[in-house]
């Protein structure tokens, strides 16, 4: 009668059996990885991949600005009146410049706070920290600027830090507020207002506020 029991020499077979089935299974994980990467399993996957795509994010830093500027209004405004309020939370300088060359403006501007200071292009007056208060700017003659383009601006206000109180400001931190002002003439219809201000930091840097 012959036996059932497994001799040595089945041995080798055995083992390469089971060889076979580790590496027929290893080959189908790989497969089944494969398929996954390339979309084909699972409908999800757009969802799962938008969910790890996260768009990135900007960084955004609140500028603190101490000085404000407007026009009064329904106050009348022309070259023999411009009201206006103004408030700051520092000690600072102010300033304006009358038909100021737009050039000249944006070279004087560039510069750095105390070179704007020392600008033979404004006449400063010194202030205290106030809350808003009324501001009336005028000129002895009217301006004759041309039709537009223009290559002067009709108005301009400036609001400066003194230079005592900026030893610990940082790069970022504003210390001019600078307002370009339009007055509406029969050459130039445009409603009169503030038609753009600019923002000095610290670090020298000028940016356009409006």
């Amino acid at each position: 009668m012959g036996s059932t029991g497994l001799t040595l020499a089945d041995l080798p077979n055995i083992f390469i059996m089971i060889g076979a089935l580790v590496a027929l299974f290893v080959m189908l994980v790989i497969l089944l990885r494969n398929m996954e990467v390339i979309g084909i399993m699972g409908e999800g996957r757009e969802d799962a991949w938008a969910r790890t795509m996260q768009p990135p994010r900007l960084l955004m830093q609140r500028v603190h600005i101490p000085f404000t500027f407007k026009i009064q209004e329904n106050a009348p405004l022309g070259y023999n009146g411009v009201n206006c309020c103004v408030s700051s939370t520092v000690r600072y300088w102010h300033a304006s410049w009358w038909g100021a060359p737009v050039r000249e403006l944006h070279r004087t501007l560039w510069g750095s706070l105390a070179e704007i200071l020392a600008s033979n292009n404004f006449n400063f007056t010194k202030s205290s920290p106030h809350d808003e208060k009324a501001l009336k700017l005028s000129t002895e003659e009217p301006l004759h600027l041309g039709p537009p383009p223009r290559s002067c601006y009709p108005l301009v206000v400036i609001l400066a830090r003194d230079l005592r109180d900026t030893g610990e400001l940082r790069p970022d931190d504003t210390v001019a507020l600078i307002s370009v002002v339009h007055i509406r003439d029969d050459q130039c219809p445009l409603p009169s207002g503030v038609i753009a201000q600019y923002l000095k930091q610290a670090n020298g840097h000028l940016s356009c506020l409006k």
